[in-house]
């Protein structure tokens, strides 16, 4: 299980019709310094094939795949891509978290099959003992998005395989009626976001692992997040936006 040493931050990516341009970028920034992005395969439209093409152009940068649900084709799917991590949505239970680490592992830990030629295993040319330390080496964030998770926030971070947590904040404060109350246009100003976020701290550091959330620079700037020793991984932006303000982040 990977654990960063120090926060990240990643730009989320969608596909555009300058999907090679921008994965030539991340691959130039990736042979500088360690980089990190998050395809979104719920909501933004990448077929498979798209997706691996823009793996392989931007390596070495590291893909944390987020996939549209818990599903064992889905997670195989996004790690023969050439995933270095995954994102879970929805995740509102220590079962649902016990399914994922089974999907996305090899035994012991879990049941993953292994493919055949893909971008994981660089269409075949790498190493099985490589390709096997890399492959139980992945990031897992599954992402808390209903109140309905809060309370299993423990007991989903103790789980063996799991990296730690992701605040999914609008649908966070949807889901307690509190997106946009008080005409805040920032959501993370909501209580249910920081009750996550102290709750997700507290595991964190039982446990020995991280979380993390969407952010912006402005927010970062105000200071909000500095008594959080755990809060590691933060997305940014969006494409070549959000590439330059990961980048800008990342040295700062």
């Amino acid at each position: 299980m990977y654990k960063p040493k120090k926060p990240i931050f990643v730009p989320w990516i969608h596909p555009t019709e300058n999907n090679l341009a921008l994965a030539r970028d991340l691959q130039a920034e990736a042979e500088k310094r360690e980089v990190w992005f998050v395809p979104d395969v719920q909501h933004a439209r990448w077929s498979w094939f798209e997706l691996e093409n823009f793996c392989a152009s931007s390596y070495p940068a590291k893909p944390l795949i987020r996939v549209p649900e818990i599903s064992p084709n889905l997670i195989v799917q996004a790690l023969q891509c050439g995933a270095r991590g995954l994102m879970i949505p929805q995740v509102k239970s220590a079962e649902e978290a016990k399914t994922v680490s089974r999907y996305a592992f090899f035994p012991p830990l879990g049941k993953r099959s292994k493919g055949g030629l893909r971008f994981d295993n660089r269409y075949g040319l790498m190493p099985d003992s490589q390709y096997f330390e890399e492959a139980q080496s992945i990031l897992i964030l599954l992402q808390i998005e209903d109140i309905e998770a809060i309370p299993a926030i423990d007991e989903i971070m103790s789980i063996e395989g799991i990296g730690g947590l992701f605040i999914g904040v609008e649908d966070l404060t949807l889901s307690d009626k509190s997106y946009g109350e008080g005409n805040k246009l920032i959501t993370w100003d909501q209580p249910i976001v920081w009750e996550a976020a102290e709750l997700m701290e507290r595991a964190a550091k039982k446990y020995g692992k991280i979380w993390g959330m969407p952010i912006t620079e402005e927010l970062y700037k105000q200071k909000i997040l500095n008594k959080y020793q755990k809060a590691f991984f933060f997305t940014v932006g969006v494409n070549q936006i959000g590439l330059d303000a990961a980048t800008k982040m990342n040295k700062g």
